[in-house]
């Protein structure tokens, strides 16, 4: 897992001073955006952040918090030592998803004649728990899968021979297996 942990940052850095680049130079008409401060200072850059959640997901740990606390704060401190607690940093992640939506973007493969499709269910709670549940309650759904009910999102995602991804939909855990083959093919 962190094998390749500089070469992801290099990625994320290297992609995200491109697209700033290209964002003021888009912008350069108007003269540069101005930044607005939103509380203290970070102390990790973006690239930090997104190397920090693709990890997350790449490993084995059920929640952030244990990955955050076990592996950033202790094992990996060198690497990232201005590492904020687990709820500042969850604060911070909003501030990147769109660099990661564009990241995941760029570097998608080319359609060749062959390409697989996988459903994964993410669920969002528990069974138990669907009453209580009111984060995403307008957006995810239940839904039956192989493995039993499922309370959250279907991820259908499209890849070809060379494992590159093709084509990613996200819909509600009552829509059908099939329905967004059309969509994404």
């Amino acid at each position: 897992m962190f094998d390749r942990l500089v070469e992801r940052f290099c990625e994320f850095d290297d992609f995200g001073q491109n697209i700033r680049a290209e964002w003021e130079a888009y912008l350069g008409a108007d003269g540069p955006v101005p930044e607005r401060k939103h509380g203290p200072e970070a102390g990790l850059c973006d690239s930090d952040i997104t190397t920090l959640v693709v990890l997350d997901h790449r490993s084995r740990f059920k929640t952030f918090k244990t990955f955050d606390n076990g592996i950033v704060l202790q094992l990996r401190r060198p690497y990232f030592r201005h590492a904020p607690c687990y709820e500042r940093f969850i604060t911070l992640t909003k501030r990147v998803w769109a660099l990661r939506a564009l990241f995941l973007a760029s570097r998608m493969g080319q359609k060749p004649d062959i390409d697989y499709i996988d459903r994964t269910a993410l669920p969002v709670c528990h069974n138990r728990r669907i009453a209580k549940h009111r984060v995403v309650a307008g957006l995810a759904a239940r839904g039956k899968t192989s493995r039993g009910w499922v309370f959250g999102f279907k991820r259908h995602l499209v890849f070809n021979h060379r494992r590159e991804i093709v084509a990613l939909k996200l819909t509600p855990g009552n829509v059908s297996d099939t329905a967004p083959v059309h969509a994404l093919t």
